[in-house]
């Protein structure tokens, strides 16, 4: 912001205190606002608007180069993929097949369960209340 829109930054964020998140505090949706978060994450009082420029104008550098490539065909789709995308839980349908997953096993189980459930019914003669 420092870099984009100045005028949109208080200048108090010159005496922030750092502001760090465990993994478990990390794994909340927009966590620097929730349960007792400060707003934002890292050390405000170290931003740089030059380092912000030097960072963004490398990056978009090396985006261009990647698009490039693509576009002109040096560059196989292939090998421009994240290392991530090895990571089953980064792909964009590996929570709704893990649900479905999940929810057909307990099914699976549960059915299990009741069929065997009525199996000892019917062997022990039908009824526990039959009488002689």
């Amino acid at each position: 912001m420092l870099l984009i829109r100045p005028d949109l930054v208080d200048p108090s964020y010159r005496s922030l205190p750092p502001a760090r998140y465990t993994l478990p505090e990390r794994a909340v949706p927009n966590f620097p606002l929730r349960n007792g978060g400060r707003g934002y994450v890292g050390h405000p009082a170290l931003a740089d608007p030059a380092f912000a420029k030097a960072a963004s104008e490398v990056l978009m550098a090396e985006t261009m180069e990647l698009v490039n490539g693509l576009v002109e065909g040096r560059v196989a789709p292939r090998a421009a993929r994240s290392p991530f995308f090895a990571l089953p839980f980064f792909k964009t349908d590996f929570w709704p097949m893990a649900a479905t997953a999940t929810v057909s096993l307990a099914l699976g189980v549960a059915a299990g369960l009741t069929l065997t459930a009525l199996g000892r019914t019917r062997t022990d003669g039908g009824s526990p209340d039959r009488r002689a």
